[in-house]
């Protein structure tokens, strides 16, 4: 065959698909090859996205750019898409633009978010238009959050629409959060639904808050449980706060422990709370801690105060100072009321007048 159609790249090119559709990929890439080396810029793409994909980035782009220098579109993008990688912004903006004045809306979806990075709004918005109308749902919602930055929320608003209606999840998030901010909860709990079911993982988190707030515990626990599927540690946090709460300690801990893991400080805390509840006080305590070092103000309070339980008065006062600094008034308290125990009563005062300063009356 190849004897045959060795000049016929377009023939040659249309082997390699029906090979490739069969899994025959290496008989597939000599096809590709084939197609290319006849000058066929479809077949030189096809080679290149073949090389791309197991790796061979380098030949790829040798492919893309000789497809692309005879005006094939597709290859002008991942051209555009392989220096920019490379942080070479002028030549991705020039093959993003061939590409996207041939029609390939991907690429004038890719200089839209080029120009916005470089703060050019104008001409971003003029790309992601261009896209936009050719029906592409990522610039329509860029379209969406280019307006709600300009404060036009009603257009915002409608770019948002359209892109939702074209699929995209992050849009009907967007409109969740919009409808949130105008106290709409019927309207935010349903597009944040709609962009949960698209796989928006912030979405998926939201809606699962959003049912907690309204008391639908099983809908709440169903969606944290999506999340924490996808590997988000607040909502494990948040799943192991539900089961805790229901009673099922033995798989709260146990998500309070793989939330942990991945760093939250809240389920950190809350595996102190746990275990200072079962009168465990070193592990509460050294749980504590971990949530502490980890940021949680909460926990250096409660840290602080077993410390200081235990007679350690430098280790709590090391931790209120830490709370305290970070603006929480009950830290501000304890080291108010440490210091005047400690004869420093000018500098109790100043930190009891911190805390009325903030609106609160120390204790």
């Amino acid at each position: 065959m190849r004897v045959v159609l060795k000049d016929d790249g377009e023939a040659l090119a249309t082997c390699a698909r029906i090979v490739e559709a069969k899994g025959w990929k290496h008989h597939a890439e000599n096809f590709w090859r084939w197609s290319a080396d006849a000058g066929h810029p479809p077949g030189m793409h096809g080679l290149a996205m073949t090389l791309h994909l197991r790796g061979d980035r380098e030949e790829a782009e040798g492919w893309f750019r000789k497809a692309a220098e005879v005006g094939h579109a597709n290859s002008a993008y991942a051209l555009g898409l392989a220096v920019s990688e490379r942080g070479d912004h002028d030549q991705a903006e020039a093959w993003f633009r061939m590409a996207a004045e041939a029609g390939e809306q991907e690429a004038a979806f890719a200089l839209g978010n080029l120009y916005d990075d470089q703060g050019e709004l104008l001409a971003a918005e003029t790309w992601w238009r261009q896209a936009a109308e050719q029906g592409h749902a990522g610039s329509m919602c860029n379209l969406g959050a280019l307006n709600e930055r300009r404060d036009r929320t009603d257009d915002a608003e409608r770019w948002y629409r359209k892109a939702a209606d074209a699929g995209s999840a992050t849009a009907a998030r967007n409109l969740g959060d919009l409808y949130e901010l105008r106290g709409d909860a019927v309207s935010t709990e349903r597009w944040w639904r709609q962009a949960a079911e698209g796989g928006d993982r912030w979405a998926i988190f939201s809606l699962a808050v959003c049912l907690k707030n309204r008391s639908d515990l099983d809908g709440a626990q169903e969606w944290y449980r999506k999340a924490a599927a996808a590997g988000d540690a607040s909502a494990m946090n948040n799943l192991a706060v539900l089961l805790d709460e229901g009673g099922d300690v033995v798989q709260s801990e146990a998500w309070y422990r793989r939330s942990a893991g991945r760093g939250n400080a809240m389920a950190m805390r809350n595996l102190g709370a746990m275990y200072s509840a079962r009168g465990e006080r070193a592990e509460s305590e050294r749980w504590y801690r971990m949530g502490a070092e980890a940021g949680d103000v909460k926990a250096m309070n409660e840290y602080a105060h077993s410390r200081y339980g235990n007679g350690d008065m430098e280790e709590a006062e090391t931790w209120w100072r830490r709370g305290a600094a970070a603006g929480d008034d009950h830290a501000m308290c304890r080291l108010a009321k440490l210091l005047h125990e400690q004869g420093a009563e000018a500098e109790a005062g100043v930190w009891r007048q911190r805390v009325i300063d903030s609106g609160h009356v120390p204790y």
